[in-house]
């Protein structure tokens, strides 16, 4: 019995690409970590606007995020559970949570003449998500790419990432992170500037790396239509 290719990636301590699955349901620790976060939201929303005089949007994510603690009607600062629960989070991505907890009709926006005064409200179906008698949509929370949906991509990214380690003399996950390469693969960037738009892209790391990860999506690409 032949023996495994070793992984470019066994010697630099970085974690093995896990195949994504195409169609599977939302595992139950994944729906358990949707409906927390949900719910975390929803929750503070309702407590910040029974006791601050508004709440709106950017005010809502700050206070998750542990930014600006909003005060009550009196002026006085609120002792409110929530603050800074969710600070590990980027404030578009919790943004985006809220947006969309607002589309599927858990939050609302009383709008006003001010659109800075536009402030988030908890609707009947926000409440009884809280009682446990409404689920939450399966999509409430921003998606982001996964390993294992390119995976012919992805291992040559894995390679050049490896290579570009090796030269360096650090950990390839200092290159990129995962995070990154998955989605390299997924948007296929073909210039610098659409590469600065992936997140974690600073000017530095373009600098250094960005022409070479460009070569390696433009050949992928080549290869692709070559087949088709």
């Amino acid at each position: 019995m032949s023996r495994p290719k070793k992984s470019p990636n066994a010697s630099s301590g970085s974690s093995s690409f896990s195949a994504a699955p195409g169609s599977c349901r939302t595992s139950p620790i994944e729906a358990a970590y949707r409906d927390a976060v949900a719910r975390a939201i929803i929750t503070v929303a309702r407590n910040l606007t029974e006791e601050a005089a508004s709440v709106g949007r950017r005010r809502l994510v700050n206070f998750l995020r542990g930014n600006v603690f909003p005060r009550s009607r009196t002026g006085r600062p609120l002792c409110l559970e929530g603050f800074g629960l969710l600070e590990a989070h980027s404030a578009g991505w919790l943004g985006e949570v809220v947006d969309r907890l607002v589309e599927e009709n858990y939050l609302t926006i009383a709008e006003s003449r001010f659109p800075w005064r536009a402030t988030l409200q908890v609707t009947p179906s926000g409440r009884q998500a809280l009682e446990g008698s409404r689920p939450f949509p399966r999509e409430i929370l921003p998606t982001r790419p996964r390993l294992g949906t390119h995976p012919d991509l992805e291992e040559r990214l894995q390679r050049l990432r490896f290579d570009l380690a090796a030269k360096e003399g650090r950990a390839a996950f200092t290159i990129f992170p995962n995070s990154i390469l998955a989605e390299l693969a997924t948007k296929r960037p073909r210039s610098l500037a659409e590469l600065a738009a992936i997140r974690g892209f600073g000017e530095a790391r373009i600098r250094q790396f960005g022409r070479k990860i460009l070569a390696v999506l433009a050949s992928q690409q080549k290869r692709s239509r070559s087949r088709g």
